[in-house]
Parts: structure tokens; C-alpha cells; sequence
């Protein structure tokens, strides 16, 4: 009988321990567990994604475009990450994607968290005249206030004008950066957050379960003996 008090008193503080790694854990993976309000606007501490123009060519009737875009800069907001990037050519006003974390749908496509996105583009077959294509990044971040979380979109673009000729091409005009004047893109609230998978904690839970089915198997040993 002592020696089932023992078995039972060592296996019982193995679970303690293990739900005491797995409860540390879930508060690492989710610092701020609060509940989901829903979306706001961007504050007033919150900047627009950047863009930043590292180069750009015209050669004949095509266009190349070296570029940066990176979230931006907020004394307020937290978990912040590009969720798209686009460019809209003005002779073609519809969004052409380079990176998407949402669907149309609003589901996860892409899991990673980027906070900066570089990509050379490449435009062919440009009709001539003086044209201007512009560059778009949307970032989704959070606020947690009073014990409440809140989402956000913000959207930055920066165009780049150019003119295409048939015997003379003229190098592109970059502007600067402005501040957004689109729609953000409205993303679904309650998947924007699911960002990846912690294996760390999934392995906590097979100690556990090993720990209990153990326990088990103890106490049926220990009752087939006496």
C-alpha cells in the first residue's frame, strides 16, 4: 500500500509539472490573449506601409522596377506584417498580385509573417505615351486595449511614371511615397490572427496523454498484485 502511495504521489506531480510547461507555453505563444473586437481604423501613431524604389529601367516597351515594401512605423500598434503587396498599371487599372496572405475569400494562403517584402517586377508589351504604374502594400496589425484586442488594415503606395516612345525612351520619374487613400483590404477578423503552428506544444500534450496513459497501467499492475 505504501509503495502505491509513492507511485501515485511521483506520477501525479510528473502531470503537474508537464501542465505547468504546457500552461507557460500557451502564454508565450499568445502574450496577449485577449478577445477579439472586431476592426478599427489606424491611429494617428500608426504610419502607412513603405515603399522604396531601389531601381527602375525602361528598355523598349517594357518597364523593371526593383522595390521594397515594409510595414510602418507605430508607437501604438503591435504584430504588425504585410498581408499583400500589388501594383495597378494605369492602362490596366485592374490589381495585378505579387503576394498574398488572404484569398478573395479572406482565407489563409500564406502563413508567413513578413514585416518586409522585396521583388523585382517586370512589365512587358506597354502601350506608348507617359504612363504610371503604382505600387501597393497593406499591412494588418493589432491594439490591445483595456484587455481587448483590435484589428486594423493600413495601405501605402508609391507610382513610378515613365514614358514609352517609339525612338526615344526616357528613363522613369519615381515619386515619393504617399499616404494612403484607398480602401484598406477587409480581411477575415477571425482567421487574420492564425499565423502557424507551435510543435512545442503539441509535444507537451503527448507527455501528458503518455504520463496519464501511464498512470493507468501502474494502477492496474498494482491492483492485479495485491
Amino acid at each position: 500500500m505504501r509503495k502505491t502511495a509513492i507511485v501515485m504521489f511521483i506520477l501525479a506531480l510528473l502531470i503537474t509539472v508537464a501542465v505547468g510547461i504546457l500552461h507557460i507555453e500557451l502564454a508565450t505563444a499568445n502574450p496577449h490573449p485577449f478577445p477579439l473586437m472586431g476592426d478599427i481604423p489606424p491611429d494617428e501613431n500608426t504610419k502607412p506601409p513603405k515603399i522604396e524604389i531601389l531601381n527602375s529601367i525602361v528598355d523598349g516597351n517594357s518597364v523593371c522596377v526593383d522595390f521594397i515594401a515594409s510595414i510602418g512605423e507605430s508607437t501604438t500598434a503591435e504584430e504588425l506584417r504585410i498581408i499583400e503587396v500589388y501594383y495597378k498599371p494605369d492602362w490596366n487599372q485592374s490589381n495585378h498580385y505579387v503576394f498574398r496572405t488572404f484569398d478573395s475569400n479572406g482565407n489563409i494562403q500564406n502563413v508567413s509573417w513578413v514585416t518586409e517584402f522585396s521583388y523585382k517586377l517586370n512589365v512587358t508589351e506597354i502601350p506608348e505615351g507617359t504612363h504610371t504604374i503604382t505600387i501597393f502594400a497593406c499591412e494588418l496589425g493589432a491594439y490591445y486595449l483595456s484587455g481587448y484586442t483590435y484589428l486594423f488594415n493600413s495601405t501605402g503606395y508609391s507610382p513610378v511614371n515613365f514614358t514609352i516612345k517609339a525612338t526615344d525612351v526616357t528613363m522613369p520619374k519615381v515619386s515619393p511615397s504617399q499616404n494612403p487613400t484607398l480602401t484598406p483590404y477587409q480581411s477575415d477578423s477571425a482567421t487574420a490572427v492564425v499565423l502557424g503552428f507551435d510543435w512545442l506544444q503539441v509535444a507537451t500534450l503527448v507527455l501528458l496523454g503518455a504520463i496519464v496513459v501511464l498512470l493507468i497501467v501502474v494502477v492496474i499492475f498494482l491492483q492485479e498484485k495485491n
